[in-house]
C-alpha cells in the first residue's frame, strides 16, 4: 500500500500540466507544455497514442465518464475534441485569447465548461449527445463570476453543479442546466487552482495558492473544514471512486492522501523532485497517477 509502482521518465519533452484517468476505458491522458497530448494504457502504462494538433503548451484536459471523449486546451486558445474510440480529432473550438484556461466535461460529455482570464465560465455544446452533431462547438451560455481569473472548473458527478475557482479565492457554484449562480464559497485568501467533487456530489474540496485545502457542503454551501499540510500552492485534487480518500498535489513537490471522514493526512509521497501539477485515481481507486515539472508519469498503489 502506498508504494511507487512505475515511473515513466521523460513521458513528455517538457512540464506536464494536465492529467486525467478514464474510468470507463482505463486510459491515462497527459497534456504537456511540449504541445502534445499522450494517451497511455492504464494497465501496462505504455504510451498508445500521441496527439500533436495543439500549437502551444497544453494546459488542461478533461474526459467524460465513459472515456470516449477528450477535451484539451492549450495556450493557443483552441479547444480540441478527440474521439477516444478512434483517437482522432473530432472538432476544434476557437475559444478566443485566454478564454479556455481550465476545462471540465459533464459525465455524459455533451457539455464542456471553460474558465477564462476575464472572469467568466463558458458552456459549450460538444455535439456528443444524440441529435446534437450540428451544434458541436456552439457556445450555450456565458456565466460571469465577477471579473477574477477563473483558474479551475469542475462539474459534479450528478451533472447538476458547476464549480469555478477564481484568482480572488472565491469559488462560485453554478446550476449547470440554467447557468444561474447559486452561491459564492469564501474562505481562501489566494487563487483556487484545484477543485474536486466527491463521488456522491455532496462535498467539494478546493485547493489554493494559500497552501490550504477546504471542504464544503455543496447543497447547503456550508464551510466544513480547512486542512493544512502543503507548503506551497495546491495544484490538483482528486477523490477516490469510493469517496473514502482524496489526493492532493502541490508545487512543494509533495503528493498527499487524505482520509475524507477524519480529514487527516494518512500518507505523503516524498519522491517527486519537482512541482506536481496533476493527480488522478484509476477507476477502482487502487492506483494514483501524478505528473509535473519532472516530465515523468508516476503511478502509485493506494
Amino acid at each position: 500500500m502506498y508504494d511507487t509502482i512505475r515511473t515513466v521518465a521523460d513521458a513528455h519533452a517538457d512540464s506536464i500540466w494536465a492529467l486525467a484517468w478514464t474510468a470507463g476505458t482505463n486510459r491515462i491522458v497527459t497534456g504537456s507544455l511540449d504541445d502534445t497530448v499522450h494517451l497511455w494504457s492504464g494497465a501496462s502504462f505504455a504510451r498508445q497514442t500521441q496527439l500533436r494538433e495543439h500549437h502551444l503548451g497544453v494546459g488542461s484536459v478533461a474526459v467524460n465518464a465513459a472515456g470516449t471523449l477528450l477535451a484539451s486546451s492549450s495556450l493557443d486558445s483552441q479547444i480540441r475534441l478527440t474521439d477516444l474510440r478512434t483517437d482522432t480529432n473530432q472538432a476544434v473550438i476557437d475559444a478566443g485569447a485566454l478564454e479556455a484556461w481550465a476545462l471540465a466535461l459533464n459525465p455524459s460529455g455533451d457539455t464542456l465548461a471553460t474558465g477564462s482570464h476575464a472572469g467568466a465560465v463558458h458552456l459549450w455544446n460538444t455535439g456528443n449527445a444524440e441529435g446534437d452533431a450540428e451544434k458541436q462547438g456552439q457556445k450555450r451560455a456565458t456565466v460571469e463570476t465577477g471579473g477574477a481569473f477563473v483558474l479551475s472548473v469542475a462539474i459534479s458527478p450528478d451533472a447538476r453543479t458547476l464549480a469555478a475557482g477564481t484568482e480572488s479565492g472565491i469559488v462560485h457554484l453554478i446550476d449547470l442546466a440554467s447557468g444561474k449562480r447559486l452561491n459564492a464559497l469564501q474562505g481562501h485568501t489566494a487563487g483556487v487552482r484545484a477543485l474536486a467533487f466527491s463521488p456522491d456530489a455532496n462535498m467539494l474540496v478546493t485547493g489554493s495558492d494559500d497552501h490550504r485545502i477546504h471542504l464544503y457542503d455543496v447543497h447547503n454551501a456550508d464551510y466544513l473544514s480547512s486542512l493544512a499540510g502543503h507548503a506551497n500552492w495546491v495544484t490538483a485534487l482528486d477523490f477516490s471512486p469510493d469517496g473514502a480518500h482524496f489526493a492532493s498535489a502541490s508545487t512543494d513537490k509533495r503528493v498527499k492522501i487524505w482520509d475524507t471522514a477524519s480529514r487527516q493526512c494518512v500518507h505523503t509521497f516524498t519522491d517527486p523532485t519537482e512541482p506536481v501539477w496533476g493527480v488522478a485515481y484509476n477507476g477502482d481507486g487502487s492506483r494514483l497517477a501524478t505528473v509535473g515539472d519532472a516530465r515523468a508519469l508516476t503511478i502509485y498503489s493506494t
